[in-house]
């Protein structure tokens, strides 16, 4: 089972209550997605290690820069963490690089090869692209 829960980052301070509030202390298994137009190097470093700080088994699934649209309305630049916690669930995660592989195939039987085993009920993927 999976909870999908999205938090609107005001402060550290604020944040910690919300971690507090919905129990992801006692989660064993956390995805966090941050989601901002902030691009700022040191942000990211200081939110990043703040949520490590406080949930190490933490999975961050990455940092994305928005649009601006959420919902199909237009939002401030807010910053926005979206957790998703899981029970009776083993969560791993890597990165790769396009540039590692000569074609989208050789990918998939990466996938297939090294992420896919008898036990897998599901794989997520994230794709980072340049507009």
């Amino acid at each position: 089972m999976a909870k999908t829960v999205l938090h609107t980052y005001e402060s550290k301070e604020q944040l910690f209550d919300f971690i507090e509030e919905h129990n992801y202390f006692a989660s064993s298994e956390v995805f966090v997605q941050i989601i901002t137009k902030n691009q700022e190097k040191e942000f990211f470093t200081e939110l990043y290690q703040f949520i490590i700080s406080y949930l190490p088994s933490t999975t961050i699934l990455g940092i994305a820069t928005d649009n601006g649209i959420l919902e199909g309305k237009r939002q401030q630049d807010h910053t926005r963490i979206v957790f998703t916690s899981f029970r009776d669930t083993k969560v791993n995660s890597i990165a790769l690089h396009s540039n590692d592989f000569d074609s989208n195939e050789l990918m998939g039987d990466y996938f297939k090869e090294n992420l896919i085993k008898q036990h897998t009920k599901a794989l997520m993927l994230y794709a980072i692209g340049k507009e």
